[in-house]
């Protein structure tokens, strides 16, 4: 279509785009569907893929204008991926049904049932007890091989300037023994404590586990994502559901409470504290400080 002078004439030129399309950009240009830039999406950058890509997902703002006058505005996340493979699927959710997503799978951290959930929260601290207890004893045994060691070169060494041991075997002995010291040091070095280091934040973080679904649905955008990182050490999403995979220890709460076993280092509660001990010691510090915090 041409206008001149206030008439339109039809044009005799090829089209470029199809009508349909031309309007809705300028709808795009008035205002109508309009995506507006520097939008805080608090669930995208870095924080989910793609399950069927792995692009990262990118979050957009749209704002739509109806025709009384008013204004909706919409927050979606979708594939970031610009040139997905013919099978690719339109992974895209409305902000808010991502956010029901990711509160019952944090929900699933909890134990319905009252009495196995105080079971396991006792047990998880008389685990820690009976660590505490063994660490104790095993850095008693340590320092008294050390003491025992000290004794032993101090003979040794009143035997060789004595006269009644020979240099080689002097300082062969006197080697063997050094090493052997430097190992128990290292061991008492090293010792971690469950009471010191785990046992402190083992049950916050158990309270915590409890608590994640409630926690995330009154939290602000950045309690929600340190809740995430907290919690899930990989997000997906698919065009159809949420994907994610706990980190240890929470994988324990949703693998399942088998309390039948009570012995062994296969128990529920022994994963559990297990868990926590293999953090990192980044990841460690990060995940404790502010769980205890509780935001």
């Amino acid at each position: 279509m041409v206008t001149f002078r206030g008439q339109t004439y039809p044009g005799k030129h090829k089209p470029i785009i199809e009508l349909d399309v031309f309007e809705r950009c300028q709808d795009l240009l008035q205002g109508k569907n309009r995506r507006v830039r520097n939008a805080n999406h608090y669930l995208a950058g870095g924080m989910f893929v793609c399950a069927h890509c792995g692009y990262g997902i990118t979050g957009e703002r749209i704002v739509r204008r109806m025709k009384s006058g008013r204004v909706h505005e919409y927050v979606y996340y979708r594939c970031g991926n610009l040139e997905p493979a013919p099978d690719h699927p339109v992974v895209r959710w409305r902000q808010d049904q991502l956010e029901e997503a990711i509160q019952r799978d944090l929900a699933a951290l909890h134990i319905p049932h009252d009495e196995r959930r105080d079971w396991f929260r006792r047990h998880l601290a008389a685990a820690c007890d009976d660590q505490n207890r063994l660490r104790e004893e095993r850095n008693r045994q340590a320092r008294k091989r050390l003491t025992e060691l000290d004794q032993m070169q101090q003979r040794l060494l009143d035997g060789y300037l004595g006269g009644a041991i020979e240099k080689e075997a002097f300082t062969a002995k006197t080697t063997e023994m050094k090493a052997e010291a430097e190992r128990v040091r290292q061991q008492l070095d090293g010792a971690g404590t469950c009471g010191d280091e785990v046992g402190q934040h083992v049950l916050a973080l158990f309270d915590f586990a409890q608590n994640a679904g409630q926690d995330w649905g009154v939290s602000g955008k950045d309690a929600r994502r340190a809740i995430l990182g907290r919690v899930l050490l990989k997000r997906s999403l698919s065009d159809v559901s949420l994907v994610t995979t706990k980190r240890k220890p929470f994988d324990v709460l949703i693998e399942g409470l088998d309390l039948s076993k009570s012995r062994g280092d296969s128990t529920p509660v022994e994963l559990f504290v297990q868990g926590i001990r293999a953090w990192e010691p980044g990841i460690k510090g990060l995940l404790s400080r502010e769980t205890v915090k509780r935001d």
